[in-house]
């Protein structure tokens, strides 16, 4: 599934580089990316990265809500 994998690779980058101007966006771009890793490492049987990928889902979360708490982590 290599078009797959390359084109989420494509999305966290664009995640990364929103995450470094301080958008809000970068999180749910991380949330749905990392889910969709998930996905495809089950497929794969690739299962610690699968659950690495389901941790990193949880972060971006965590991630998100704590972002739209404080106003100041995120540029306007």
């Amino acid at each position: 599934m290599p078009w797959l994998d390359a084109t989420l690779t494509g999305f966290s980058l664009v995640a990364q580089l929103w995450m470094a101007q301080k958008r809000l966006q970068c999180w749910a771009l991380w949330v749905v990316v990392d889910t969709l890793y998930v996905g495809l490492y089950l497929h794969q049987q690739l299962y610690f990265t699968a659950g690495l990928f389901a941790v990193l889902t949880l972060i971006a979360v965590r991630g998100w809500l704590e972002w739209q708490r404080d106003p100041a982590l995120v540029q306007p």
